[in-house]
């Protein structure tokens, strides 16, 4: 693994343009016959950095390969792996093939804000240019080179120029974070710096110090060196080693800027945007979206979700799960998971044996039940003698996927990454019966009324009133026209009223039948 904070050399092999237009994505190799591209044997001089490959391991150390041509195999001693070689900048004469991470020693000359080396890469991070004598010599790395003018801009900073791991500067800080005393060091037109405490930094730019849409005039003035003033991160500069932030109170007040700020089984207020074939899309800010995946957009199955929430809605969701690296965030709308008030399973620990859990079905299959837990994805498996229902009845027609349930956690496995689970989970819970008492009230061809419980893909899940028992209406059912079939179940929705069903079967181990045919 290569450590954080520490310059890379890397080759740009594509530039990939993002959903925003405003931003893009740009892929990166350190492939050695890419990033060593244009490179010829002749070229090379003692301390330029070179990214290679292991080829092979050897007794003494690793064969390298540079990806130049007319070399090769190039050889590193395993007791050079750690030692850092470092090249006087005033002797070398290709300053091309100065890549980005070379150390140098060079000499100060001039001490400007129009150096080479800028105000925010000094050895320390409050350092002013000031402190620097004429003559003195200094050690840095390369950030990058202009060819054409011949500037080689560098780095000071001690924690990059070091050898060893680099210490991380943002000083225990995280996107999000609201610094109540954040204390100006620096003010010029174009914004503000400030101290965070410790050895971390931000900058705050002209057009995020206020609301005011009026551009400021009098930034120095207002803002003097040593006031103290609170601000929000809002991201990370890795190349200067500070934090964007902002003054405006308006960001201060949202729910969240970074999807770091963000866990799973947090709930979030949203809004919806958008409906694809995947799911639905939602708003938590103006800076992050999340995806609910269509088995969560609600409590059942119903073939047109996007009724029950239109765009525009404010809704409640869960955090599933999030990548803050790859700014991916899963939600759901299933209201069972969002209201759930049991133990959120993060690992496979036989500590949670025991425990009650909220999981829903994600497949079923004749031996039992695959779930899934709700914030991660950690899998269990429902064997059928831990269903709740007699030999003879099916699986599939007592659960459907996306069903939410309380579960006992039985047994752990943590080697294999299995989890066991029961959904008898009181001790009172007595197995579903294969004809149960209130469904011999109702008789095959009567005329029964009932209401939608669920809209399924096949069939449409229902209660027969006033007997409460439990039917369904399989779609063929709907009418005599089977060309009106799939158009009546697009209309019907939760909760309708539907008058003179007929029984049309009642088969021990399945739900009652009931039809709409003449």
């Amino acid at each position: 693994m290569l450590p954080d904070f520490n310059i890379l050399p890397p080759a740009p092999t594509s530039n990939l343009q993002s959903s925003s237009p405003s931003l893009s994505t740009v892929s990166l190799t350190l492939m050695p016959n890419e990033a060593n591209f244009g490179i010829s044997a002749s070229c090379l001089e003692k301390g330029l950095v070179l990214p290679c490959a292991v080829a092979s391991l050897e007794d003494k150390g690793y064969v390298m390969d540079t990806g130049i041509p007319k070399i090769k195999a190039a050889f590193l001693k395993r007791e050079d792996t750690d030692k850092a070689p470092t090249l006087d900048l005033s002797h070398t004469t290709n300053l091309a093939l100065l890549l980005a991470g070379t150390a140098v020693n060079t000499t100060i000359s001039k001490a400007g804000l129009n150096g080479v080396v800028s105000p925010p890469h000094l050895a320390q991070p409050f350092d002013r240019l000031q402190q620097y004598g004429l003559g003195g010599s200094v050690r840095g790395r390369v950030l990058y080179v202009m060819p054409l003018s011949k500037v080689v801009h560098l780095t000071l900073q001690k924690n990059v120029c070091t050898t060893g791991l680099a210490k991380d500067p943002r000083d225990g800080h995280e996107i999000g974070d609201i610094v109540q005393e954040a204390e100006i060091y620096k003010s010029s037109p174009s914004g503000i710096f400030l101290s965070l405490g410790g050895k971390a930094r931000g900058f705050c730019s002209a057009n995020h110090i206020s609301d005011n849409t009026k551009v400021l005039m009098h930034i120095n003035r207002d803002f003097r060196v040593g006031k103290k003033v609170p601000c929000r991160l809002l991201k990370y500069n890795h190349m200067d080693q500070l934090f964007i932030v902002t003054l405006q109170k308006s960001v201060f007040e949202r729910q969240f800027i970074a999807y770091s700020e963000l866990q799973p089984g947090q709930v979030v207020q949203a809004t919806v945007n958008s409906y694809d074939s995947n799911g639905a899309r939602l708003a938590v800010s103006k800076l992050m979206s999340g995806h609910v995946p269509s088995l969560h957009l609600t409590d059942g199955p119903m073939k047109h979700p996007e009724r029950k929430h239109i765009v525009g809605d404010q809704v409640t969701a869960r955090v599933l799960k999030v990548n803050s690296k790859r700014q991916h965030l899963l939600l759901t709308l299933k209201s069972q998971l969002v209201t759930a008030k049991e133990l959120i399973l993060t690992e496979y620990s036989q500590e949670a044996e025991n425990t009650l859990t909220i999981s829903y079905v994600i497949k079923v299959l004749p031996q039992g039940l695959l779930v899934k837990r709700r914030e991660n994805d950690m899998k269990g498996f429902v064997p059928r003698s831990q269903v709740g229902i007699e030999s003879g009845m099916s699986l599939a027609s007592a659960f459907h996927e996306g069903r939410v349930f309380r579960c006992r956690v039985l047994k752990v496995s943590p080697e294999k990454q299995n989890i066991t689970l029961s959904l008898l989970v009181d001790e009172d819970v007595q197995p579903l019966s294969r004809a149960p008492k209130s469904a011999r009230k109702v008789e095959v061809r009567a005329r029964v009324r009932c209401v939608v419980d669920e809209v399924r893909t096949h069939a449409i899940t229902v209660t027969v009133l006033p007997h409460n028992v439990e039917a369904s209406i399989p779609v063929h059912h709907l009418s005599d026209d089977p060309s009106k079939c799939q158009l009546l179940m697009e209309v019907l929705k939760e909760g309708d009223e539907i008058m003179n069903a007929v029984v049309f079967s009642k088969v021990p181990g399945s739900p009652v039948t009931l039809t709409l045919k003449n």
